[in-house]
């Protein structure tokens, strides 16, 4: 096992396209404003669970992302998977994640610093429940790739958020 793996990437830009490529996946990134409204266009909706659809298609899109990238980087234990991971979460731009345990039935995930997060306090002030639901896909996928498990794999709730005046972000995540 190496000590220290380090996030290899490329971007590629499709001029006719206008699309960007990270590590030949479809890569968007909106700002934080934009972030924030249509998380909160999920969290109001009431003809469906908005905030469940956010998540499952944050976590199908990732989880293709991150598979992809583990799958080119085989022989890396599990401890280097979810410390890669936790950077890729940076290089998107979703903020800073830091893995604090990871099992193969259950882990728990601390976000230092949120896209989502910021991008909601400045627009719209601090709210009563948690909104990273994106974030949550993404720690969902992060878990299902890291041990070779299909998407949907793993439950991931925010069980205290930056956005609800806490200091951190946290996650528990359980296996289904």
């Amino acid at each position: 096992m190496r000590e220290h793996v380090h996030l290899t990437t490329e971007h590629r830009f499709n001029p006719l396209e206008c699309r960007h490529y990270l590590n030949g996946q479809l890569s968007v990134l909106h700002c934080h404003h934009y972030a924030a409204l249509y998380t909160r266009l999920a969290s109001d909706v009431g003809f469906l669970d908005g905030k469940k659809l956010l998540t499952e298609c944050a976590e199908d899109s990732f989880y293709e992302m991150l598979r992809s990238y583990f799958a080119k980087h085989s022989g890396i234990g599990i401890k280097e998977i979810f410390d890669l991971g936790s950077r890729y979460y940076s290089l998107i731009g979703m903020g800073n994640m830091q893995v604090s345990y990871a099992g193969q039935d259950r882990g728990e995930v601390v976000l230092h610093s949120s896209h989502i997060d910021t991008g909601w306090l400045i627009r719209m002030g601090q709210y009563d429940k948690p909104v990273n639901y994106i974030t949550c896909g993404y720690i969902a996928a992060l878990f299902s790739s890291a041990y070779g498990l299909p998407p949907h794999s793993f439950d991931v709730e925010e069980s205290e958020s930056i956005v609800t005046g806490g200091e951190c972000s946290c996650f528990r995540v359980v296996r289904r």
